[in-house]
């Protein structure tokens, strides 16, 4: 099974390089093995026209969109399709996926990041459920994907791009702060959370706040911190509500992008030092703990960080690599303003040789003499 959420490059172009290697592996055996892919349409078509520069098994691909696996998100139907009609067209490979990997279900729901993104459920025969948020502001709809089936997911494994201090940046790109990400954990009842798609903005281990999870609402379900009790209204959710339907009412305003402010290497260091140690050297660290324990009840939170990332050689190369980009794109400004000032300049000195020259007389032409 290859799942994609959106069509954000980040999420799908590797999709080439591992299906060029399955194809190479799988195309000489006896029996000639499928893969089915879950993606939204357009992913379907951008692979068939790759297909046409390079072999990467296509006739050997099973395509599901996406949209056709979409939960209702009205609480009475306990999570079935949203369009039965259009499931039925798909039924088969839905049947044969399920079968090959032991699923009881795979559901997909709308998620609140651009055109075209979902969330994604797979629940396992063994008993285990596992709920991917993909891209997404906190919506709704996810939630009622992680309590669909009145199991809540063992897993959730949802994007954390931001962290709190950036959440203006985070609603306007249509993305998740940590405390969020925590916030939707406990609104599903999720058993663990593993928070994942980090910004390289952030150079610090992930931390959640009590104030901004429990601050976390959406109007359906109301505080998420709560966990998954009654909605908000104490209604049944009907199937025209719409997916953004998120905690913030108005659409956010645009944020412009900043240039991020570049400590230098030795600050770099000491605060990364200073984080890792910070566990074992403030002596508010178990009170500290024990009030995120009665926060988060049983959910157990980690994050999907390759701690390597912020070793201080890394975070030096990172800030070194930072600092040289950063000269290269001042000097290709400088370059640009220069010509810029060349080109004006010389308009000027062809605008004051025009005003110069003298004017051709205007007078009426002579007449001439007919014989």
């Amino acid at each position: 099974l290859l799942y994609i959420s959106h069509m954000h490059a980040d999420h799908h172009l590797g999709a080439i390089m591992l299906l060029r290697e399955w194809n190479q592996l799988t195309k000489a055996g006896a029996v000639r093995s499928r893969m089915t892919i879950v993606a939204p349409a357009r992913f379907w078509t951008w692979l068939c026209d790759y297909s046409g520069v390079e072999d990467i098994g296509l006739e050997r691909l099973d395509f599901v969109c996406c949209h056709d696996l979409r939960i209702s998100l009205d609480s009475s139907l306990g999570g079935a399709y949203a369009n039965a009609e259009r499931f039925l067209g798909i039924s088969g490979k839905v049947e044969r996926l399920v079968s090959e990997l032991g699923l009881v279900d795979i559901k997909t729901c709308s998620v609140v990041h651009c055109p075209w993104a979902y969330g994604l459920s797979l629940t396992h025969s063994s008993g285990w459920k596992l709920v991917y948020s993909g891209d997404t502001r906190p919506c709704a709809s996810l939630v009622a994907l992680g309590r669909a089936g009145q199991q809540p997911p063992t897993i959730l494994l949802h994007e954390a791009t931001h962290s709190d201090d950036l959440l203006e940046d985070a609603k306007a790109k249509r993305h998740t702060t940590v405390s969020e990400a925590v916030a939707m954990a406990l609104g599903m009842g999720a058993e663990n959370l593993l928070m994942t798609h980090f910004s390289q903005r952030c150079l610090s281990l992930p931390r959640w706040d009590r104030a901004n999870v429990q601050a976390v609402y959406l109007p359906r379900y109301g505080r998420l911190a709560n966990g998954p009790g009654t909605m908000a209204n104490g209604a049944a959710v009907s199937d025209s509500a719409s997916a953004m339907d998120t905690a913030e009412e108005e659409e956010p305003e645009e944020v412009a992008e900043k240039l991020a402010t570049l400590d230098d290497v030795s600050a770099a260091k000491k605060e990364l030092m200073l984080e890792l140690a910070e566990s074992l050297s403030e002596s508010s660290a178990v009170s500290d703990c024990e009030q995120q324990r009665g926060l988060l009840g049983d959910l157990k939170v980690a994050s999907a960080v390759d701690l390597s990332a912020y070793a201080p050689s890394d975070i030096a190369r990172y800030r070194a690599n930072t600092h040289r980009l950063q000269k290269a794109l001042r000097a290709e400004l400088q370059l640009f303003i220069a010509e810029q000032e060349s080109s004006s300049d010389d308009e000027d000195e062809a605008s004051k040789q025009s005003e110069n020259k003298p004017a051709k007389s205007k007078g009426p032409k002579p007449k001439h003499k007919t014989m």
